[in-house]
């Protein structure tokens, strides 16, 4: 378990570990249990468990009989749907690991093939974000896995559950990113790491290249974002981090005319993270734009017709040929 709990918080996230796998929607709670904490601890449980695909995590009720108080939650299908439901449900988590998950893959790499395919294939849904068309199903793994479509909770739910099939420990951090958001965190080796595949999905650039804005962070790429850090262990490798990996990281002007060089010259754009331009969005774009004119004339390389796009919430800096 990724999870970091109190003993208290331990024992009731198994309590209602337990009685939720057997199926209780209505669940006498013991009368030491800190009511408070309840609701949290059901988008934990569900985080670790999102195979638990006919519990909506969004609806938690409270009631009083008698001496006891009692929790209920909601099903997601009605009785007569969930065995189908179900079945197409595990049946393509199935296809999916089949398909992407290649034999002896490494950690990393069976990481890397669930957020790539979920990026590929899964499309944010804004008419429930919007609250245009509310859909609990995006809520779920249910919505990501078979219908293809979910908001942040229905996303990092399905990611969390192919990591766990995969063999990959992972669990759902639900926090605030400029509103409520939620996001995962995976453990790599002995290593702790944010993937937000959502904003993967949204802030993609270009529909023909992927996206890592958001792949295996630290706590310092979130600082910006909020979550309750006692629940979860500290992240602070950027050992698998994208632009790490790729050596795409520009820490001053050297570096990022030789990324600028390399990239583009092979592939006719430019995918990269800097840490040194601390300028307002507009004036950064000028200035890498300004420099890979700089490179081409240098180099004698044709500068086509081009798209300029900034993450500055990661200063990630993307050009590609229209």
């Amino acid at each position: 378990m990724i999870l970091r709990l109190s003993d208290t918080q331990k024992r009731i996230y198994d309590f209602l570990y337990s009685e939720m796998v057997k199926g209780h929607y209505t669940i006498t709670l013991p009368r030491d249990f800190p009511k408070n904490s309840i609701n949290i601890i059901v988008k934990l449980v569900l985080g670790d468990h999102p195979e638990l695909i006919n519990f909506d995590n969004c609806c938690v009720y409270f009631g009083r009989y008698a001496n006891a108080t009692s929790l209920s939650l909601q099903p997601v299908f009605s009785d007569q749907e969930f065995p189908a439901a179900q079945k197409r449900f595990d049946s393509e988590v199935q296809r999916i690991l089949r398909q992407v998950i290649k034999p002896n893959a490494t950690p990393i790499q069976r990481v890397l093939a669930i957020h790539d395919y979920l990026v590929n294939h899964v499309v944010y849904d804004h008419d429930d974000a919007s609250g245009r068309k509310p859909s609990i199903l995006s809520h779920t793994a249910y919505g990501a896995i078979v219908n293809k479509k979910a908001v942040c909770e229905g996303i990092s739910y399905a990611f969390s559950l192919l990591a766990h099939q995969a063999g990959i420990e992972a669990t759902v951090v639900n926090g605030m990113a400029g509103g409520e958001h939620a996001w995962n965190m995976v453990r790599i080796n002995s290593e702790h790491y944010h993937m937000d595949v959502t904003w993967d999905i949204r802030k993609r650039a270009n529909p023909k290249v992927k996206a890592y804005d958001y792949f295996c962070l630290s706590d310092h790429d979130l600082r910006h974002r909020n979550w309750e850090k006692a629940l979860y262990p500290v992240c602070n490798s950027a050992r698998y981090n994208y632009f790490q990996v790729t050596k795409s990281f520009a820490h001053n002007k050297k570096q990022l005319r030789e990324i600028i060089f390399r990239q583009y010259k092979q592939y006719k754009a430019l995918y990269l993270k800097h840490d040194f331009l601390h300028m307002e969005s507009a004036r950064v774009i000028d200035y890498i734009w300004n420099e890979l004119l700089s490179v081409a004339t240098e180099k004698g390389l044709s500068v086509d017709k081009v798209t300029c796009v900034l993450n500055d919430d990661q200063n990630i800096f993307i050009l590609y040929s229209q």
